[in-house]
């Protein structure tokens, strides 16, 4: 790959390209041990571990893209399947006894050891945020997105590293230039700044990035303003909301990270109100605006007499679908046909706020026993959310994870009398995640439909 590169910073690339990149050593002291008992391991325990090490997560990547090749072998960009590549034992061998950053800045530098933390624990917050604005976007490729964060500070920590303070590091492509030379995979090269591809994804990264580093420094830098409108304007959200979802990224990750590191006190980031600390006399209460419930109530009465009146399928699923958006407040629903000549289900109808929806041309195939396969059998429902998604993740088909993540959202088969005719899929955003209620409505408007349609068949 032809990368253009600053004159004073192709001199670091050569320092780090025939060297180990260091890790740090809470990693290698989490990783002997399970290198010495490699049978009790699991995947994700190892993969959290990597992840949370941008020295080590850089090191696994760049030494298993460099690997001997064919013609025939694809890029790898997760962690997972550099794991899956090796296998748990050999990539402990490989990896587990790589050089201790902090054993070379130890003692003279003990600055520099607290700057190395600090700077690490700043890039796992960007990373996470970064992953939660992807996921607004329902982005596909979600670990692409954490890992590009995770490696955008890497000049940032070699420079620490270095005894040559040449000031490259501080370069805002300095990451692009890196991992471009080094030959990481081309999406995580897109995803930093400086970059010559410039898309809706690739400038929120670059946004929710800026805006992290300016965190650093306080809510009230000019610099988080300007990057919240940036992604206001890609996901088409208000303000507020997009504002909302950072300070509540902000305080989960405090309340994980903080003990361990002391960084990103949650009062430092968050704004105050300014002005006098006085009670103030609340304003005239304004008329109260029409509660959801009556939405609800609203579209579903019009689903009954629409149902009542002998309306064809077509419509019945069109109301049904502007209940969940209009009544429920779904952002996404969509009515999936199924084929029992083709063994598929194709969407056919979809109620979306995106015109280019990924859902629009979306099909699964049926030969596989995954969760709609199942689903299919009998009228059943399912809702995926943190308390299912243990047993219910490792149901869905491939095609499914790659264009919508594991993300939370709800399904019912429906069936005329006994043969299934399709299925009902909803799906909010995390900033209104599902709920039992909504579940249960969701459940009420899919049997309803499924006894209009036999009823209008038996009728026929």
């Amino acid at each position: 790959m032809a990368v253009n590169l600053a004159p004073s910073f192709a001199p670091w690339i050569a320092q780090w390209t025939n060297r180990p990149l260091p890790m740090l050593q809470a990693s290698k002291d989490l990783l002997l041990p399970m290198l010495r008992r490699p049978d009790r391991v699991r995947p994700a325990d190892l993969v959290d571990i990597v992840l949370r090490d941008p020295l080590l997560t850089a090191q696994v990547l760049r030494t298993v893209n460099h690997r001997e090749r064919t013609s025939l072998s694809a890029d790898v960009v997760s962690v997972e399947n550099c794991l899956a590549l090796y296998g748990i034992t050999p990539f402990l061998e490989r990896f587990a006894n790589g050089p201790v950053a902090e054993a070379s800045l130890l003692p003279d530098r003990p600055h520099a050891v607290a700057d190395l933390h600090a700077a690490v624990t700043n890039l796992r917050f960007a990373a996470r945020l970064a992953r939660e604005y992807a996921s607004q976007r329902f982005d596909a490729k979600l670990d692409e997105i954490f890992i590009a964060a995770v490696l955008s500070g890497l000049p940032t920590l070699l420079g620490i590293l270095s005894t040559d303070q040449s000031g490259a590091a501080s370069a805002e492509n300095a990451a692009c230039d890196m991992l471009g030379a080094w030959h990481f995979p081309e999406p995580l090269v897109q995803l930093q700044a400086g970059s010559h591809v410039e898309t809706p994804r690739q400038s929120m990264q670059v946004a929710v990035l800026k805006m992290a580093r300016a965190l650093e420094f306080g809510w009230w830098q000019p610099e988080v303003e300007v990057a919240l409108q940036v992604i206001a304007d890609v996901l088409q959200s208000p303000l507020d909301e997009c504002w909302n979802l950072t300070t509540a990224a902000i305080l989960k990750f405090v309340r994980k990270e903080t003990a361990r590191s002391g960084r990103l006190q949650a009062a430092y980031a968050l704004p105050m109100l300014p002005g006098p600390w006085e009670p103030v006399a609340p304003p005239e209460p304004a008329a109260p605006p029409v509660p959801p419930a009556n939405r609800f109530a609203e579209r579903l009465h019009a689903l009954n007499d629409a149902a009542h009146q002998g309306a064809n399928a077509s419509q019945l699923i069109e109301l049904a679908l502007r209940v969940f958006t209009e009544g429920m407040g779904i952002q996404r629903a969509a009515f999936m046909v199924y084929s029992a000549q083709d063994s598929l289900l194709r969407t056919r109808f979809i109620q979306s706020p995106d015109a280019q929806d990924r859902l629009n041309d979306f099909s699964l195939p049926m030969d596989n026993v995954h969760l709609f396969a199942r689903l299919m059998t009998k009228p059943q429902a399912v809702w995926l959310n943190e308390h299912t998604r243990i047993n219910l993740q490792k149901l869905l088909p491939g095609t499914w994870l790659q264009r919508f993540g594991a993300g939370d959202f709800c399904a019912m088969s429906i069936f005329m009398n006994e043969r299934p005719v399709g299925l009902f899929v909803g799906q909010r955003t995390s900033l209104t995640p599902l709920d039992e209620a909504t579940f249960t409505q969701f459940k009420q408007v899919c049997l309803l439909v499924s006894r209009a349609l036999a009823e209008r068949n038996n009728r026929a």
